[in-house]
Protein backbone atom coordinates (compact mmCIF):
# COMPACT_ATOMS: atom_id res chain seq x y z
CA UNK A 1 0.00 0.00 0.00
CA UNK A 2 2.98 2.26 0.91
CA UNK A 3 4.60 1.67 -2.32
CA UNK A 4 1.77 2.50 -4.42
CA UNK A 5 1.10 5.77 -2.61
CA UNK A 6 4.35 7.28 -3.06
CA UNK A 7 4.45 5.84 -6.30
CA UNK A 8 1.47 7.69 -7.19
CA UNK A 9 2.99 10.93 -5.30
CA UNK A 10 6.10 10.42 -8.06
CA UNK A 11 4.07 10.15 -10.74
CA UNK A 12 1.65 13.14 -10.03
CA UNK A 13 4.31 15.71 -9.30
CA UNK A 14 6.66 14.10 -12.24
CA UNK A 15 9.37 13.37 -10.30
CA UNK A 16 10.90 10.76 -12.23
CA UNK A 17 11.58 9.76 -15.60
CA UNK A 18 11.89 6.29 -17.46
CA UNK A 19 16.01 5.47 -17.80
CA UNK A 20 16.90 7.92 -15.26
CA UNK A 21 20.38 7.78 -12.92
CA UNK A 22 19.37 8.84 -9.43
CA UNK A 23 21.55 10.02 -6.50
CA UNK A 24 19.70 8.85 -2.99
CA UNK A 25 20.83 10.42 -0.02
CA UNK A 26 21.02 7.70 2.07
CA UNK A 27 22.25 8.23 5.76
CA UNK A 28 21.54 5.05 7.36
CA UNK A 29 18.50 6.33 9.18
CA UNK A 30 14.90 4.76 8.71
CA UNK A 31 13.66 7.55 6.09
CA UNK A 32 16.84 7.00 3.56
CA UNK A 33 16.62 3.49 3.66
CA UNK A 34 13.21 3.03 3.58
CA UNK A 35 13.51 5.78 0.45
CA UNK A 36 16.11 3.55 -0.85
CA UNK A 37 14.30 0.18 -0.77
CA UNK A 38 11.05 1.37 -1.64
CA UNK A 39 13.38 3.02 -5.34
CA UNK A 40 15.58 -0.37 -5.75
CA UNK A 41 11.57 -1.85 -6.11
CA UNK A 42 10.90 0.50 -8.91
CA UNK A 43 14.11 0.68 -10.83
CA UNK A 44 13.03 -2.01 -12.77
CA UNK A 45 9.65 -1.05 -13.52
CA UNK A 46 11.02 2.36 -14.30
CA UNK A 47 14.71 1.43 -15.45
CA UNK A 48 16.35 4.15 -13.19
CA UNK A 49 19.90 3.97 -12.35
CA UNK A 50 20.44 4.32 -8.32
CA UNK A 51 23.54 5.61 -6.54
CA UNK A 52 23.44 5.79 -3.31
CA UNK A 53 25.57 8.37 -1.58
CA UNK A 54 26.72 8.49 2.28
CA UNK A 55 27.73 12.15 3.49
CA UNK A 56 30.42 11.51 6.63
CA UNK A 57 29.90 14.65 8.53
CA UNK A 58 32.43 13.55 11.03
CA UNK A 59 30.54 14.86 14.07
CA UNK A 60 29.72 11.31 15.53
CA UNK A 61 32.92 9.60 15.75
CA UNK A 62 32.94 5.94 15.11
CA UNK A 63 28.82 6.27 15.01
CA UNK A 64 29.39 7.95 11.73
CA UNK A 65 31.77 5.35 10.46
CA UNK A 66 29.02 2.70 11.35
CA UNK A 67 26.72 4.27 9.47
CA UNK A 68 28.78 3.93 5.98
CA UNK A 69 29.80 1.12 6.56
CA UNK A 70 26.01 -0.37 7.05
CA UNK A 71 25.18 1.94 4.32
CA UNK A 72 27.66 0.26 1.90
CA UNK A 73 26.74 -3.51 3.56
CA UNK A 74 23.07 -3.21 2.44
CA UNK A 75 23.62 -1.66 -1.16
CA UNK A 76 26.04 -4.53 -2.06
CA UNK A 77 23.40 -6.83 -0.59
CA UNK A 78 20.99 -4.94 -3.01
CA UNK A 79 22.89 -4.61 -5.85
CA UNK A 80 23.26 -1.00 -5.83
CA UNK A 81 26.58 0.99 -6.47
CA UNK A 82 27.50 3.00 -3.54
CA UNK A 83 29.92 6.60 -2.53
CA UNK A 84 30.54 7.81 0.75
CA UNK A 85 31.92 11.67 1.46
CA UNK A 86 33.83 12.51 3.97
CA UNK A 87 33.35 16.52 4.99
CA UNK A 88 35.34 18.34 7.89
CA UNK A 89 32.08 19.97 9.21
CA UNK A 90 33.65 21.68 12.33
CA UNK A 91 36.98 23.08 10.23
CA UNK A 92 34.31 24.58 7.62
CA UNK A 93 31.70 26.24 10.36
CA UNK A 94 34.90 27.52 12.22
CA UNK A 95 36.00 29.05 8.80
CA UNK A 96 33.34 30.71 7.64
CA UNK A 97 31.94 31.98 10.71
CA UNK A 98 28.56 29.82 10.87
CA UNK A 99 26.76 27.10 12.74
CA UNK A 100 27.33 23.44 12.74
CA UNK A 101 23.93 22.56 11.30
CA UNK A 102 24.25 25.06 8.08
CA UNK A 103 27.87 23.79 7.61
CA UNK A 104 26.98 20.71 7.69
CA UNK A 105 23.77 21.21 5.45
CA UNK A 106 26.13 23.09 3.05
CA UNK A 107 28.70 20.49 2.38
CA UNK A 108 26.39 17.80 2.40
CA UNK A 109 24.65 19.39 -1.04
CA UNK A 110 27.95 20.11 -2.09
CA UNK A 111 28.76 16.61 -1.84
CA UNK A 112 24.98 15.23 -3.97
CA UNK A 113 26.12 17.66 -6.48
CA UNK A 114 29.79 16.40 -7.18
CA UNK A 115 27.67 12.72 -6.98
CA UNK A 116 25.51 14.47 -9.48
CA UNK A 117 27.84 15.50 -11.55
CA UNK A 118 30.24 12.43 -11.64
CA UNK A 119 27.14 10.25 -12.50
CA UNK A 120 25.42 12.62 -14.77
CA UNK A 121 22.46 12.10 -12.41
CA UNK A 122 19.14 13.66 -13.12
CA UNK A 123 18.13 13.91 -9.40
CA UNK A 124 18.71 13.50 -5.92
CA UNK A 125 16.29 11.86 -3.76
CA UNK A 126 15.76 13.03 -0.28
CA UNK A 127 14.41 11.20 2.35
CA UNK A 128 12.00 14.21 3.99
CA UNK A 129 8.89 12.58 5.14
CA UNK A 130 5.30 14.10 6.43
CA UNK A 131 6.74 14.78 9.61
CA UNK A 132 9.55 16.92 8.75
CA UNK A 133 6.67 18.90 6.72
CA UNK A 134 4.78 19.55 9.75
CA UNK A 135 7.66 19.90 12.24
CA UNK A 136 9.30 22.87 9.23
CA UNK A 137 5.75 24.41 9.44
CA UNK A 138 6.09 24.89 12.94
CA UNK A 139 9.66 25.97 13.27
CA UNK A 140 8.01 28.07 10.52
CA UNK A 141 5.92 30.09 12.97
CA UNK A 142 8.01 30.32 15.27
CA UNK A 143 9.93 33.17 12.76
CA UNK A 144 8.39 33.83 9.44
CA UNK A 145 7.67 37.28 8.82
CA UNK A 146 6.66 36.64 5.17
CA UNK A 147 4.43 34.36 3.03
CA UNK A 148 7.90 33.14 1.47
CA UNK A 149 9.19 31.86 5.19
CA UNK A 150 5.87 29.44 5.16
CA UNK A 151 6.90 27.59 1.89
CA UNK A 152 8.01 24.63 3.81
CA UNK A 153 9.77 22.04 2.14
CA UNK A 154 9.13 21.34 -1.52
CA UNK A 155 8.11 17.86 -3.41
CA UNK A 156 10.55 18.97 -6.57
CA UNK A 157 13.24 22.44 -6.64
CA UNK A 158 15.71 22.79 -8.79
CA UNK A 159 19.29 21.66 -7.82
CA UNK A 160 22.05 22.70 -10.74
CA UNK A 161 21.92 20.85 -13.30
CA UNK A 162 18.76 18.91 -12.08
CA UNK A 163 16.30 18.22 -9.53
CA UNK A 164 15.99 17.66 -5.91
CA UNK A 165 13.01 15.20 -5.45
CA UNK A 166 11.09 13.87 -1.89
CA UNK A 167 9.22 10.99 -2.95
CA UNK A 168 7.97 10.34 1.01
CA UNK A 169 6.41 13.63 1.63
CA UNK A 170 2.92 11.67 1.64
CA UNK A 171 3.94 9.32 4.58
CA UNK A 172 4.28 9.61 7.85
CA UNK A 173 7.72 8.37 10.30
CA UNK A 174 5.12 5.87 11.45
CA UNK A 175 4.43 4.51 8.01
CA UNK A 176 8.34 4.16 7.41
CA UNK A 177 8.81 2.33 10.25
CA UNK A 178 5.98 -0.13 10.05
CA UNK A 179 7.59 -0.29 6.12
CA UNK A 180 10.90 -0.83 7.28
CA UNK A 181 9.25 -3.39 10.19
CA UNK A 182 7.38 -5.49 7.46
CA UNK A 183 10.96 -5.47 4.88
CA UNK A 184 13.04 -6.70 7.44
CA UNK A 185 15.08 -3.27 7.27
CA UNK A 186 17.30 -2.43 10.11
CA UNK A 187 18.12 0.57 10.06
CA UNK A 188 20.86 2.96 12.12
CA UNK A 189 19.63 5.06 14.80
CA UNK A 190 21.04 8.73 14.96
CA UNK A 191 21.06 9.56 18.35
CA UNK A 192 21.05 13.42 18.01
CA UNK A 193 17.89 12.99 16.98
CA UNK A 194 16.20 13.03 20.42
CA UNK A 195 18.29 15.81 22.07
CA UNK A 196 15.93 18.05 22.55
CA UNK A 197 18.21 21.26 22.77
CA UNK A 198 17.63 20.96 19.28
CA UNK A 199 14.70 23.38 17.97
CA UNK A 200 13.56 20.25 15.66
CA UNK A 201 13.29 17.44 18.11
CA UNK A 202 11.53 19.74 20.96
CA UNK A 203 8.50 20.38 18.55
CA UNK A 204 9.27 16.91 17.25
CA UNK A 205 8.48 15.15 20.50
CA UNK A 206 6.31 17.78 22.30
CA UNK A 207 4.29 19.30 20.12
CA UNK A 208 3.65 16.93 17.07
CA UNK A 209 2.59 13.68 19.05
CA UNK A 210 -0.49 15.54 20.87
CA UNK A 211 -1.62 17.30 17.20
CA UNK A 212 -1.57 14.16 15.32
CA UNK A 213 -3.00 12.03 18.14
CA UNK A 214 -6.13 14.87 17.43
CA UNK A 215 -5.77 14.98 13.68
CA UNK A 216 -4.63 11.46 12.49
CA UNK A 217 -4.26 13.16 8.32
CA UNK A 218 -2.59 16.66 9.97
CA UNK A 219 0.63 15.93 7.28
CA UNK A 220 -1.98 15.24 4.28
CA UNK A 221 -3.26 18.63 5.32
CA UNK A 222 -0.13 20.53 5.37
CA UNK A 223 1.08 19.23 2.35
CA UNK A 224 -1.70 20.08 0.90
CA UNK A 225 -1.47 23.61 2.25
CA UNK A 226 2.50 23.78 1.23
CA UNK A 227 1.92 23.11 -2.29
CA UNK A 228 -0.56 25.60 -2.81
CA UNK A 229 1.30 27.90 -1.47
CA UNK A 230 4.11 27.14 -3.37
CA UNK A 231 2.19 27.83 -6.20
CA UNK A 232 0.83 30.72 -5.45
CA UNK A 233 4.71 32.35 -4.29
CA UNK A 234 5.87 30.80 -7.69
CA UNK A 235 3.02 33.22 -9.39
CA UNK A 236 3.94 36.34 -7.33
CA UNK A 237 7.37 35.51 -7.89
CA UNK A 238 6.86 35.83 -11.72
CA UNK A 239 5.02 38.99 -11.49
CA UNK A 240 7.81 40.49 -9.00
CA UNK A 241 10.39 39.74 -11.56
CA UNK A 242 8.23 41.84 -14.01
CA UNK A 243 7.87 44.72 -11.84
CA UNK A 244 11.52 44.74 -10.73
CA UNK A 245 12.58 44.62 -14.99
CA UNK A 246 9.87 47.62 -15.22
CA UNK A 247 11.03 49.94 -12.33
CA UNK A 248 14.37 49.37 -11.86
CA UNK A 249 17.74 50.23 -13.64
CA UNK A 250 20.57 47.89 -13.14
CA UNK A 251 23.87 49.96 -13.61
CA UNK A 252 26.73 47.05 -13.39
CA UNK A 253 29.52 49.21 -13.35
CA UNK A 254 28.60 50.79 -10.10
CA UNK A 255 26.81 47.61 -8.60
CA UNK A 256 23.78 49.96 -7.93
CA UNK A 257 20.35 49.61 -8.61
CA UNK A 258 18.09 52.77 -9.10
CA UNK A 259 14.25 52.44 -8.40
CA UNK A 260 11.80 54.90 -9.88
CA UNK A 261 9.57 55.34 -6.89
CA UNK A 262 6.59 56.59 -8.65
CA UNK A 263 6.43 53.46 -10.48
CA UNK A 264 7.38 51.03 -7.81
CA UNK A 265 4.46 53.08 -5.51
CA UNK A 266 2.00 52.36 -8.21
CA UNK A 267 2.06 48.22 -7.72
CA UNK A 268 0.25 46.00 -5.10
CA UNK A 269 2.35 45.93 -1.72
CA UNK A 270 2.85 41.91 -1.59
CA UNK A 271 5.11 42.60 -5.17
CA UNK A 272 6.96 46.05 -3.79
CA UNK A 273 8.02 43.46 -0.90
CA UNK A 274 8.95 40.90 -3.71
CA UNK A 275 10.50 43.22 -5.72
CA UNK A 276 12.78 44.34 -2.25
CA UNK A 277 14.36 41.41 -2.51
CA UNK A 278 14.99 40.73 -5.85
CA UNK A 279 16.74 43.83 -5.38
CA UNK A 280 18.74 42.59 -2.17
CA UNK A 281 19.50 39.35 -3.98
CA UNK A 282 21.30 41.47 -6.49
CA UNK A 283 23.58 43.11 -4.17
CA UNK A 284 24.42 40.63 -1.80
CA UNK A 285 24.62 37.74 -4.53
CA UNK A 286 23.91 35.61 -1.46
CA UNK A 287 21.58 35.90 1.06
CA UNK A 288 22.79 38.29 3.87
CA UNK A 289 22.53 36.30 7.53
CA UNK A 290 22.08 39.97 9.01
CA UNK A 291 18.98 40.93 7.39
CA UNK A 292 15.77 40.22 9.06
CA UNK A 293 12.05 41.76 8.88
CA UNK A 294 13.28 45.16 10.77
CA UNK A 295 15.30 46.06 7.15
CA UNK A 296 12.31 45.57 5.52
CA UNK A 297 10.05 47.48 7.55
CA UNK A 298 12.70 50.27 6.75
CA UNK A 299 12.78 49.88 3.55
CA UNK A 300 8.57 50.31 3.29
CA UNK A 301 9.05 53.47 5.64
CA UNK A 302 11.40 54.76 3.28
CA UNK A 303 9.24 54.57 0.57
CA UNK A 304 6.39 55.81 2.12
CA UNK A 305 8.31 58.86 3.89
CA UNK A 306 7.99 62.66 3.05
CA UNK A 307 11.55 63.28 3.52
CA UNK A 308 13.15 64.26 0.09
CA UNK A 309 16.60 62.75 0.81
CA UNK A 310 17.83 60.01 3.00
CA UNK A 311 20.27 57.70 3.52
CA UNK A 312 19.62 54.43 5.63
CA UNK A 313 22.69 51.82 5.71
CA UNK A 314 22.02 48.01 5.77
CA UNK A 315 24.51 45.02 6.71
CA UNK A 316 27.72 44.70 4.63
CA UNK A 317 27.81 48.26 3.54
CA UNK A 318 24.74 48.00 1.42
CA UNK A 319 22.82 51.36 1.36
CA UNK A 320 19.40 52.65 0.36
CA UNK A 321 19.61 55.90 -0.36
CA UNK A 322 15.81 58.17 -1.78
CA UNK A 323 17.06 61.23 -4.00
CA UNK A 324 13.58 62.51 -4.49
CA UNK A 325 11.68 60.38 -6.54
CA UNK A 326 14.28 57.99 -7.31
CA UNK A 327 15.63 55.30 -4.76
CA UNK A 328 19.00 53.82 -5.07
CA UNK A 329 20.35 50.79 -3.64
CA UNK A 330 23.63 50.16 -3.83
CA UNK A 331 27.27 48.79 -2.35
CA UNK A 332 29.72 51.14 -1.43
CA UNK A 333 32.98 49.97 -1.66
CA UNK A 334 35.35 50.28 2.09
CA UNK A 335 38.00 51.32 -0.05
CA UNK A 336 38.80 54.93 -0.25
CA UNK A 337 38.36 56.72 -3.53
CA UNK A 338 41.63 57.88 -5.02
CA UNK A 339 40.95 61.58 -6.64
CA UNK A 340 41.46 61.64 -9.95
CA UNK A 341 43.28 64.18 -12.37
CA UNK A 342 43.72 64.91 -16.03
CA UNK A 343 45.71 67.90 -17.84
CA UNK A 344 44.39 69.33 -20.97
CA UNK A 345 47.23 71.39 -22.46
CA UNK A 346 47.40 74.46 -24.95
CA UNK A 347 46.22 72.04 -28.00
CA UNK A 348 43.09 70.32 -29.67
CA UNK A 349 43.08 66.45 -28.08
CA UNK A 350 40.88 63.96 -26.32
CA UNK A 351 41.51 62.53 -22.96
CA UNK A 352 39.72 59.55 -21.53
CA UNK A 353 38.93 59.43 -18.12
CA UNK A 354 38.89 56.97 -15.75
CA UNK A 355 35.14 55.44 -15.93
CA UNK A 356 35.81 55.60 -19.91
CA UNK A 357 34.26 59.16 -20.44
CA UNK A 358 35.36 61.43 -22.62
CA UNK A 359 36.39 65.31 -23.15
CA UNK A 360 37.42 66.79 -26.29
CA UNK A 361 39.47 70.24 -26.71
CA UNK A 362 38.85 71.96 -30.00
CA UNK A 363 39.11 75.70 -31.07
CA UNK A 364 35.86 77.94 -32.73
CA UNK A 365 35.97 80.98 -33.91
CA UNK A 366 31.91 81.25 -34.67
CA UNK A 367 29.97 81.37 -31.15
CA UNK A 368 26.63 80.54 -33.44
CA UNK A 369 28.23 76.70 -33.70
CA UNK A 370 28.17 76.21 -30.82
CA UNK A 371 25.30 73.66 -29.92
CA UNK A 372 23.45 74.45 -26.36
CA UNK A 373 24.14 71.44 -24.25
CA UNK A 374 24.93 70.70 -20.60
CA UNK A 375 27.65 68.67 -22.25
CA UNK A 376 30.09 71.61 -24.10
CA UNK A 377 31.79 74.39 -22.56
CA UNK A 378 33.36 77.66 -24.51
CA UNK A 379 35.26 80.40 -22.84
CA UNK A 380 37.65 82.92 -24.64
CA UNK A 381 41.55 81.43 -25.23
CA UNK A 382 43.01 84.08 -23.55
CA UNK A 383 40.89 84.68 -20.03
CA UNK A 384 42.11 81.19 -18.64
CA UNK A 385 45.84 79.61 -18.07
CA UNK A 386 46.51 76.92 -19.00
CA UNK A 387 47.28 73.90 -18.34
CA UNK A 388 43.15 73.09 -17.71
CA UNK A 389 42.35 70.23 -14.85
CA UNK A 390 39.69 67.61 -15.01
CA UNK A 391 39.41 66.30 -11.39
CA UNK A 392 36.66 65.13 -9.11
CA UNK A 393 35.67 67.69 -6.11
CA UNK A 394 37.37 68.25 -3.03
CA UNK A 395 35.93 69.50 0.28
CA UNK A 396 35.23 72.91 0.08
CA UNK A 397 35.07 73.34 -3.78
CA UNK A 398 32.98 76.59 -4.23
CA UNK A 399 32.25 78.44 -7.78
CA UNK A 400 30.51 80.49 -9.67
CA UNK A 401 28.23 80.29 -12.69
CA UNK A 402 25.73 82.36 -15.05
CA UNK A 403 23.66 84.07 -13.11
CA UNK A 404 25.15 83.73 -9.59
CA UNK A 405 26.29 87.04 -7.85
CA UNK A 406 29.55 85.48 -6.06
CA UNK A 407 30.40 81.68 -5.00
CA UNK A 408 28.10 78.89 -3.80
CA UNK A 409 29.77 75.66 -2.44
CA UNK A 410 29.56 72.37 -4.99
CA UNK A 411 28.02 70.76 -2.48
CA UNK A 412 24.81 72.97 -2.24
CA UNK A 413 24.84 72.58 -5.95
CA UNK A 414 24.76 69.14 -5.73
CA UNK A 415 21.35 69.37 -3.28
CA UNK A 416 19.96 72.09 -5.53
CA UNK A 417 20.11 69.72 -8.99
CA UNK A 418 19.03 66.78 -6.85
CA UNK A 419 22.03 64.87 -7.08
CA UNK A 420 22.08 61.53 -5.10
CA UNK A 421 25.07 61.66 -2.66
CA UNK A 422 26.88 58.46 -3.60
CA UNK A 423 26.90 59.93 -7.05
CA UNK A 424 28.87 62.97 -6.38
CA UNK A 425 32.19 61.99 -6.09
CA UNK A 426 31.84 60.35 -9.73
CA UNK A 427 31.31 63.96 -11.14
CA UNK A 428 34.22 65.72 -12.94
CA UNK A 429 35.06 69.52 -12.58
CA UNK A 430 37.29 71.57 -14.91
CA UNK A 431 39.93 73.91 -13.75
CA UNK A 432 41.84 76.17 -15.17
CA UNK A 433 45.53 76.09 -13.87
CA UNK A 434 44.57 78.72 -11.38
CA UNK A 435 42.31 76.66 -9.46
CA UNK A 436 39.40 78.32 -10.62
CA UNK A 437 36.68 76.06 -11.70
CA UNK A 438 35.24 76.68 -15.06
CA UNK A 439 32.89 73.81 -15.42
CA UNK A 440 30.60 71.26 -13.15
CA UNK A 441 30.41 69.10 -15.97
CA UNK A 442 26.82 68.49 -16.95
CA UNK A 443 25.55 70.62 -14.19
CA UNK A 444 26.74 74.18 -13.66
CA UNK A 445 28.82 76.66 -16.07
CA UNK A 446 31.23 79.40 -15.52
CA UNK A 447 31.48 80.31 -19.28
CA UNK A 448 33.92 83.16 -19.98
CA UNK A 449 32.12 84.31 -23.61
CA UNK A 450 32.38 88.35 -24.59
CA UNK A 451 31.15 88.11 -28.03
CA UNK A 452 31.87 91.97 -28.74
CA UNK A 453 35.36 90.44 -28.99
CA UNK A 454 37.02 88.70 -31.52
CA UNK A 455 39.42 86.00 -31.10
CA UNK A 456 39.94 82.54 -30.47
CA UNK A 457 37.45 80.30 -28.26
CA UNK A 458 37.85 76.56 -27.06
CA UNK A 459 35.42 74.71 -26.89
CA UNK A 460 35.30 71.64 -24.14
CA UNK A 461 33.10 68.41 -25.08
CA UNK A 462 32.06 65.73 -22.52
CA UNK A 463 31.00 62.25 -24.07
CA UNK A 464 29.99 59.53 -21.84
CA UNK A 465 31.07 56.73 -22.31
CA UNK A 466 28.14 54.08 -24.62
CA UNK A 467 26.28 57.07 -23.57
CA UNK A 468 26.50 59.24 -26.11
CA UNK A 469 25.78 62.96 -24.72
CA UNK A 470 22.60 62.16 -22.40
CA UNK A 471 21.42 64.68 -20.33
CA UNK A 472 21.60 63.16 -16.18
CA UNK A 473 18.29 62.99 -14.61
CA UNK A 474 18.20 62.46 -10.72
CA UNK A 475 14.17 63.54 -10.20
Amino acid sequence: MMKQMIRNFMKQHHMVNENETIIVATSGGPDSMALLHLLCQMREELGLELIAVTVDHQLRGKASEEDVVYVASVCHAWGITHESVRVDVRTYATQNKISTQVAARTLRYEALHRMMKKYRASSVAMGHHGDDQIETMLMSLTRATTLNGMLGIPVKRPFHEGHIIRPLLCVTKAMIEQYCENEGIQPQIDLSNFDPSYERNYIRKTIVPPLKERYDQLHRTVQRYTESVQDDERYLQSEAKKMFRHVCTIRQEKAEIAIQLDQFMSYPVSLQRRCYRLTLDYLYKQPSQNLSHVHEALFMELLQSNIPNKRIQFPENVYIEKAYRTLYVYKESTVEKAEQELLLEDMEQTCTLSNGDRVSLTYIDNLDAIPNSKFTYVCKKEEIVFPLHIRTRRDGDRMTYNGLDGTKKLKDIFMDEKVPRHLRDDKFIVTDHTGEILWLIGIRKNEKINKKKQGLFIMLTYEQHGKGNEEDNYA
